[in-house]
């Protein structure tokens, strides 16, 4: 039973893995197009856009969290297949220093969609 345990375990990781990668490369593939539609509208339409967010660069911040949140899911499912050493190093990052983290790398417009994001993980005990 545990032999079959591991070989569905190591099967759902391994798809878990590929739906990432390819959620990622299609967020990095949205993001350059955002960036070339940005780059090509006036200048002041860019400020505009995304000081109050709308258009190509009013989406950009936000393309550029999702793209940052889903790579670092990535980052920790290819932990979680790493021998028992970095074990404890996944464990050092609660949730709540995560979120901090994020809020710091990230700009401030969103600073409340990663609280919401995160709180909810806090809430859980995650």
């Amino acid at each position: 039973m545990t032999n079959t345990t591991t070989e569905s375990d190591a099967r759902w990781s391994h798809q878990g893995a590929e739906k990432l990668k390819a959620e990622v490369a299609a967020l990095e593939t949205g993001l350059s197009d955002l960036e070339q539609r940005s780059r090509r509208s006036p200048l002041l339409v860019q400020k505009l856009g995304g000081y109050f967010g709308f258009g190509a660069a009013g989406k950009l911040e936000w393309a550029r969290f999702k793209l940052n949140f889903k790579q670092e899911e990535l980052d920790q499912f290819g932990k979680r297949e790493m021998p028992e050493a970095s074990a404890a190093e996944r464990a050092a990052e609660t949730s709540r220093k995560k979120m901090e983290r994020m809020i710091a790398e990230n700009p401030a417009d969103l600073a409340p969609h990663i609280r919401r994001v995160y709180m909810a993980l806090i809430d859980a005990g995650i």
